[in-house]
């Protein structure tokens, strides 16, 4: 983690609008189920203006929920491309420093072969921690305090 701090502080914006961007998701999912069970009281009382409201407000809802999925997918994108764009020039750049004795030792095809993998399982972590990982808390949490 000590090496990506330094390239979090450089996207710092991007973190900001996509932890804006879990939270309204998180809570259109959590606001959902009340207004359903508004609408279920509503049906059994015969109140079509409450069944109407909070009908729209449920697609309103859905849609803004859609909509900050996209925003967050982007976001998280832009943050995991960013950062591992930022970590193969700094690898390149140390790569080029090494002697050639050790890219002898190490072979250019293995240290290609590791350095994309590497990449690629930065890229992927980045993309579930913005996606994913911060989400699920924030829905627990949520989800003890709306019940």
């Amino acid at each position: 983690m000590q090496i990506l701090k330094p390239h979090f502080k450089k996207y710092r914006k991007e973190i900001i609008l996509a932890v804006i961007t879990i939270l309204v998701s998180a809570f259109a999912t959590l606001w959902q189920p009340r207004l359903l069970e508004n609408i279920q009281k509503a049906i059994l009382a015969d109140n079509h203006d409450t069944v109407l409201r909070d009908g729209i407000g449920l697609v309103v809802l859905g849609l803004l929920a859609i909509i900050a999925g996209i925003f967050n997918v982007y976001y998280a994108a832009k943050i995991a491309q960013g950062i591992t764009s930022d970590l193969r020039e700094e690898t390149y750049t140390k790569i080029q420093s090494f002697s050639f004795g050790n890219i002898e030792k190490f072979s250019s095809g293995s240290l290609v072969v590791r350095s994309i993998n590497d990449m690629n399982q930065v890229m992927n972590m980045m993309m579930i921690l913005f996606m994913q990982l911060l989400r699920m808390p924030i829905i627990l949490i949520g989800s003890f305090v709306l019940s």
